[in-house]
Parts: C-alpha cells; sequence; structure tokens
C-alpha cells in the first residue's frame, strides 16, 4: 500500500468533481396545497430555510415597523406645514386610523389574490400581484382636506410598496392614481361620486402600470399586463365600498360633515324649519333670502356653498323662542320694543344667538353650521338701542349693546353675517325709489 500515491490520486478525483448546486428560482412554486411533498422538494424546503434563518426575517419586520414609523412622522410634518389649519387631534388620528387600515386591507387582499392565482393556475408572478386600496385618501378630501388627502398618498404608496420585488410597479402606479383621485373628488354631494373617484384611482393605476411594465419589459407581453390592472379595479371597487360603508362610522365617531350632510339640511323638511313657517313666517323668510344670497357669494368666491346656504337657512332658528319680538314678524304694527326699556330690548336680541346655538345642539346640527348661529352677527354694536339708551341722558357702557360674538372665524359665517344684514337693511328700507339707493345702501 503506497499511502502518498493514494492521496495524491484521491485529490486529483476530488478536484475533477464539480459542486452540485440546487438551482431556485426567484418566486418559483415548490409545491401546492394539498400536494404530495416529494424528497427533492423536501430538499428545496430545507435549503430555504437554511439560507433564511430567523433572524433575518426578525431584520424584515423590524426595518418595516422603522419604515413606517419614519412615514407617519413624514406624514404629520407635512401635514403640519401644508395644512396647520386642519393640523388637531382628531384629524391627526382619523388619518393615522385611515391610512392603517388601507395598509392592511392591501396586504390581506395582496395575499389573497396570491392564492387565488395560484389555486386557478392564472399566468403571472404571484409575488407581483396587488390589490391596491386607497380609502384613506378619498377620506381625506371628504373630511379633511385636499392636499392632507395627497399626502396620505404617501404611506399608503411606500410602506406596502417596499415589500414586494418590484416596488415601482406598486409605489408609482398608486401614488400617481392617488393624486388624480384626490383632485377630482372636489365636492361629494352624492354617493355616485365616491364610485366616481374610485374609478378614477383605478383606472389611473393600471394605466400607470403598463408604463412601468413597458418600460421595464419593452414591448414583450407578459401576463401581468393583464393581471395587475384587472386588480387595480378590483382594488377601485373595494375602495368605494369601504368608504361607503364606513362614512357613517367616522362621521358618528369623529363628528365630521360632509357636502352630503348639509344637502339633507338644506332641504327645507328639516323639524326646525317646519317650526320656523309654523311660528316665524317673516324670519323664514328672511332666512331663505339669506340662504340664497350666502350660496351665491359663496359660489363666487370658490368657499363651500352648501355650507353657506345651511348656515343662511338656521342661522335665526333663535327666534322661535319670542318670534314677536323681531320685526319681521310684526305684521299687525305692534313693535313691542317700543314699551320695554332700550336694555331688555337688547337682552332679547341678543337671546336668540344663545337660543338658536341650544336648540341646533338639541337637534344635532353640524359643529360649523352652529358656529354660524354663534358668528352670524359678530360683536356688532345694536346702534338703536344704544343711541335711544344715550337719550335718557346717563351713562351707557357701549359693550353692553354689542352681541357677545364670537366675529365670523371662517368664510361661510362671514358671508352670512353679510347676507343677513344686507337681507334686513334692505327689506326694511322704506324709501324705495331706485336701484342706486339700494346699490348705496347695500355698500
Amino acid at each position: 500500500f503506497e499511502k502518498e500515491t493514494t492521496e495524491e490520486l484521491v485529490k486529483k478525483a476530488e478536484e475533477k468533481v464539480k459542486p452540485v448546486y440546487l438551482v431556485l428560482k426567484k418566486g418559483e412554486l415548490l409545491v401546492k396545497r394539498g400536494e404530495r411533498v416529494s424528497k427533492e422538494t423536501a430538499r428545496k424546503i430545507e435549503l430555504l430555510r437554511s439560507e433564511h434563518p430567523r433572524f433575518k426575517s426578525l431584520n424584515k419586520y423590524v426595518s418595516l415597523f422603522l419604515l413606517s414609523l419614519a412615514m407617519f412622522f413624514l406624514l404629520l410634518k407635512l401635514y403640519k406645514i401644508t395644512s396647520p389649519s386642519a393640523y388637531t387631534f382628531k384629524n391627526v388620528v382619523f388619518s393615522m386610523s385611515v391610512v392603517s387600515l388601507d395598509i392592511f386591507l392591501i396586504k390581506v387582499l395582496g395575499e389573497l389574490s396570491k392564492l387565488v392565482a395560484e389555486t386557478f393556475n392564472i399566468p403571472g408572478s404571484t409575488h407581483l400581484f396587488y390589490v391596491p386600496v386607497v380609502s384613506s385618501v378619498i377620506f381625506a378630501s371628504m373630511f379633511i382636506t385636499k392636499k392632507v388627502a395627497v399626502i396620505h398618498s404617501l404611506p399608503v404608496a411606500t410602506i406596502p410598496g417596499l415589500v414586494y420585488p418590484k416596488p415601482e410597479l406598486f409605489i408609482i402606479p398608486v401614488i400617481f392614481g392617488s393624486v388624480l383621485s384626490a383632485f377630482d373628488s372636489r365636492k361629494y354631494r352624492s354617493r355616485n361620486l365616491i364610485y366616481q373617484s374610485s374609478a378614477i384611482m383605478g383606472i389611473s393605476v393600471g394605466l400607470m402600470q403598463e408604463v412601468v411594465l413597458v418600460f421595464s419589459n419593452g414591448l414583450k407581453f407578459v401576463p401581468e399586463m393583464i393581471a395587475l390592472p384587472v386588480l387595480s379595479l378590483i382594488g377601485a371597487g373595494i375602495t368605494a365600498v369601504v368608504v361607503n360603508g364606513l362614512s357613517p362610522l367616522f362621521i358618528n365617531i369623529f363628528k365630521f360633515t360632509t357636502d352630503l350632510v348639509y344637502m339633507e339640511l338644506i332641504n327645507l323638511n328639516h323639524t326646525l324649519l317646519r317650526k320656523l313657517i309654523l311660528k316665524a313666517p317673516g324670519t323664514y323668510s328672511h332666512s331663505v333670502m339669506t340662504a340664497t344670497l350666502s350660496e351665491a357669494a359663496a359660489e363666487a368666491i370658490g368657499a363651500n356653498a352648501l355650507l353657506a346656504k345651511a348656515g343662511g337657512l338656521f342661522h335665526d332658528i333663535g327666534k322661535l323662542k319670542n318670534p314677536l319680538a323681531f320685526a319681521e314678524n310684526q305684521n299687525n304694527g305692534v313693535n313691542i320694543h317700543d314699551k320695554i326699556p332700550p336694555e331688555k330690548s337688547v337682552g332679547i336680541l341678543k337671546s336668540h344667538v344663545e337660543y338658536g346655538e341650544e336648540l341646533a345642539r338639541k337637534y344635532d346640527l353640524p359643529q360649523k353650521v352652529i358656529d354660524i348661529i354663534k358668528q352670524h352677527h359678530g360683536t356688532k354694536l345694536m346702534k338703536f338701542f344704544y343711541h335711544k339708551a344715550k337719550q335718557s341722558g346717563e351713562n351707557v357702557d357701549e359693550r353692553k349693546f354689542r352681541y357677545t360674538g364670537p366675529k365670523p372665524q371662517f368664510k361661510e359665517a362671514g358671508i352670512v353675517m353679510l347676507a343677513d344684514t344686507v337681507e334686513a337693511g334692505v327689506r326694511s328700507y322704506k324709501n324705495k325709489n331706485g336701484g342706486n339707493d339700494i346699490d348705496r345702501l347695500i355698500h
């Protein structure tokens, strides 16, 4: 036995043997649910487990968690910069909730789409399949502002998108479709507009996916060119259903109001308006005219015309407490203020604002309408009774003859105050000899 020669021969033999590799393609289906696992498949699974130890999966989830924190922090910063007036605790909590809901739905529906594709052997790389849901964008557009809606598209597109093998197939199309959907949904005056905005999102995402796929693969046809746009349209349908289904819940929880709520208020069938017709017909007529003026003015300057009209209709409901104390309801020529001191008259006039707010809360009117009721006189001086009190020769405190306010805090409240003043002034104007006099009075 020649030991050295044998070892040399063994070494040469080892060098001739090439290493054996097991080839696994990315996205390759190893085994379907219910199939028997062969020895070769079991070996592949074991090798995959050895190549992907648990700490790598843990790193992935930790990284995703940190990314989510970073995106939510960015959301808050952009929120504060672009829409400081909307940056409230209620709105921030709402934004976080609906963005998280979208991310959850995208993940769950994406896994479901992969399972369906594998079960029915649908061609295409199932690891690229996803169902985009951007209900948070439409919710923000409805309840907060369009700027905030656009900001919502960033975390909704980025956080789930970076989990997929080709992030550009998710992030770019979803951001593009979300922005178009946010700006399309200018005013939600009917539920059909929600479906319209969702459809625009789905079509936009699908078209952008085609652009990205062509950029990646050229004009070569791949199954994803059909599968992904179809899933985008399904996502649009799910978005519309989620928004329509959860809107009433969010309105009740967060006390939001939408144009749909104002549309219901201005149909003149509200209990308070029916009471106004019966008990204070003059005030009702005045309120309808004020609402008409307010609506036209709001449309002219780009304010919320429905809110302005609703505020005009309900601004004087406090006069139900004592209708005959107000000139528009005094048809017999008797004015109770001729027989009482000016201080008492001022108290009666002030009380219609306080009682109006009380009635509005009792009948659960939207907060913006309540604010218009409180602000529609601002801190104006009741000049007639102030000068009447001064005629007594005593020192008169002007502050006691002013409404308690506050002054209008938003455009629609200011419009209603002006419309109320103009309508009341023109109604009581006695020398109506020509348009120029009316114009001068209004000015």
